[in-house]
């Protein structure tokens, strides 16, 4: 999900101009939601990382809620759901520090990242994305915010 212009790219926002979240995936199938938060240093900030995989051939869904901050306070909260299982709940994230930054849509790419051929894949890949939804009014699955991950520590750290 986005909000603003300012979401990518080693370009960080500044709370008045955007913030994004997105998934990715790492070395041997390890999740995470990488987000451009004002907050983030030179690149983007690593949320969650391995509390959640993704197995190679297998359909998975992904369920993420995104609670905006009040501005000037970092109470901002993601939330993460894999096959509606809770695998990340981050709380105490500041994604704005003015009101007019909303979620606008949904943010989506897919490449090997970095900014040289190093990060290139050495075979040819793969990857099959259906039904995506943006709504302001979904029921997450079962288990509320804040409940414990069973396979990940506070706030999202892997245990």
């Amino acid at each position: 999900l986005y909000g603003g212009t300012v979401t990518s790219g080693q370009h960080i926002p500044d709370g008045t101009n955007g913030f994004s979240t997105r998934y990715m995936w790492r070395t041997d199938g390890a999740g995470e939601v990488y987000a451009y938060l004002p907050t983030s240093q030179q690149h983007g900030t690593s949320l969650g990382r391995g509390c959640w995989t993704f197995a190679p051939g297998v359909w998975t869904r992904l369920h993420q809620r995104i609670t905006l901050n009040t501005p000037g306070l970092a109470n901002g909260r993601i939330t993460v759901w894999q096959d509606d299982r809770l695998v990340l709940d981050h709380p105490g994230l500041e994604f704005r520090t003015t009101s007019d930054l909303r979620i606008d849509g949904l943010f989506f790419s897919t490449f090997f990242g970095g900014d040289d051929s190093s990060w290139a894949s050495p075979t040819d890949q793969h990857a099959d994305f259906a039904d995506f939804a943006v709504t302001s009014t979904s029921t997450p699955p079962p288990a509320p915010p804040g409940a414990a991950a069973p396979d990940c520590g506070v706030n999202g750290a892997p245990s």
